[in-house]
């Protein structure tokens, strides 16, 4: 499962809780969800003995030489940092949108996160076909159906077209995420956890910044601007993709 389908599911129950208990008792329920997690971690979880020598404070600092050092890595994370902006900034504006077009609440802004949670199915495919055909062919096609479903959501003004936007957002999104882990885990098997710390790092800053653009969008420009930045975002993710297979391919040549 990606990272993106928890925070869809929990928009599902945060979007059922503040419409009908209020926006604080999303706060609560959150924090108590925390607490169960950090029990269930301290039973659940075995120890284990750490297999290196450095120090936390050294590890954290080695984290500036494995960006300086990784261009693959610094590459797909600014991809996916990218399209992960583009996903969570149609979620900031989608209870908006569904509260102006169709004048629906917080509650089926919510619901509309188990419509967006189906991309969990392809996850498994993703992986397949990444084995087989290549992560990079994956995110390129990935970043295809991200642009698909904002032409969807752009001029297929209809809830229905909304629903289906959503559902080909998820499939776009899901592969590529899958697939940039994929490149970014095969540079070091050694160090893995600083790798992704690094790319999960750089992905939720670009899911914030996504989400900020978003909201200044809608505020300029209603849905069609949303879904304008949205687009663009993918096509910078996307130019980024390409440009490292046309530079891999020149040096291939050369």
């Amino acid at each position: 499962m990606s990272a993106a389908s928890p925070l869809l599911l929990g928009r599902a129950v945060g979007g059922f809780t503040g419409d009908h208990w209020g926006w604080r008792a999303t706060f609560w329920l959150g924090a108590l969800m925390t607490a169960i997690a950090w029990l269930m971690l301290l039973i659940k979880l075995p120890h284990s003995e750490p297999k290196t020598n450095h120090s936390y404070f050294g590890l954290m600092k080695s984290l500036i030489g494995l960006w300086r050092e990784e261009p693959l890595l610094r590459r797909a994370t600014c991809i996916q940092a990218a399209l992960f902006g583009s996903f969570i900034g149609l979620w900031t504006i989608l209870a908006l949108r569904l509260h102006e077009a169709f004048g629906f609440g917080a509650d089926v802004a919510g619901l509309m996160g188990v419509v967006g949670a189906v991309g969990i199915l392809i996850a498994p495919l993703a992986g397949r076909v990444a084995d087989r055909r290549g992560p990079q062919a994956v995110i390129g096609v990935g970043c295809l159906i991200m642009l698909l479903s904002y032409a969807v959501l752009g001029f297929w003004g209809s809830l229905v077209g909304l629903i289906v936007g959503i559902i080909l957002l998820d499939f776009g999104e899901q592969p590529a995420l899958i697939s940039n882990q994929h490149v970014i885990y095969a540079l070091r098997p050694e160090a893995r956890s600083r790798l992704n710390t690094l790319f999960m790092s750089g992905m939720f800053v670009g899911g914030a910044a996504g989400s900020f653009g978003a909201s200044v969008s809608w505020r300029l420009g209603g849905w069609h601007a949303a879904c304008m930045f949205g687009g663009v975002l993918v096509c910078l993710g996307l130019v980024l993709h390409v440009y490292g297979r046309l530079a891999a391919y020149e040096n291939a040549k050369s």
